[in-house]
């Protein structure tokens, strides 16, 4: 006969389950900028002469700020104050959008998506490009090479010590095995 879990703890499962699908923040360069991209850019992108309404939504500054008509298209964290889910979800064909003459209607999935991440507070993400590199400050203990301070760092966790610096006579025996690949005579 076959273990079967009891009832509460089948319960108890699914709802951990659903609340870490849920607890997940929106992220702009997975969800977000394909949606906009795919809908939106081609008419409230870069290029100002196909730009319509003065609405630009591949910049936050401009989103927030709006184009002519409707005011601002994103209200972080409030989105039934954001335009741009107003129009996403009008019925009436002369308000909605994208315009149905695109043929391109944004799924209701979708529509989810943009409503958490505008309530999320609409950050956007630059593209990772043009992002500057991190680099992580060390403090050396004194004036070497920043290598010998990341070796030192990572021998100190493992518990160990550093070797002591080599005689000079050791050095130009290592120096002549690397470049003639003899040991000296």
């Amino acid at each position: 006969m076959p273990f079967v879990f009891p009832q509460p703890v089948r319960i108890l499962t699914l709802a951990l389950a659903a609340s870490c699908l849920t607890a997940t923040a929106v992220d702009f360069r997975r969800e977000v900028q394909p949606v906009l991209s795919e809908h939106c850019y081609h008419c409230h992108g870069v290029d100002e002469k196909t730009r319509k309404g003065g609405l630009r939504l591949d910049v936050r500054e401009a989103a927030l700020k709006g184009g002519k008509s409707d005011g601002p298209a994103i209200t972080p964290g409030k989105p039934e104050e954001s335009s741009i889910l107003a129009r996403m979800t009008a019925h009436d064909a002369d308000e909605i959008m994208p315009p149905p003459k695109e043929k391109k209607p944004v799924t209701a999935a979708q529509i989810e998506t943009l409503k958490k991440w505008i309530a999320e507070g609409a950050e956007y993400a630059g593209h990772w490009a043009f992002e500057s590199p991190k680099i992580e400050a060390r403090n050396p203990t004194n004036d070497k090479h920043p290598l010998d301070a990341m070796v030192e760092e990572r021998l100190a966790k493992e518990n160990l010590k550093l070797s002591p610096p080599a005689a000079p006579a050791t050095l130009a025996r290592r120096l002549w095995l690397d470049l003639t690949g003899l040991p000296p005579t």
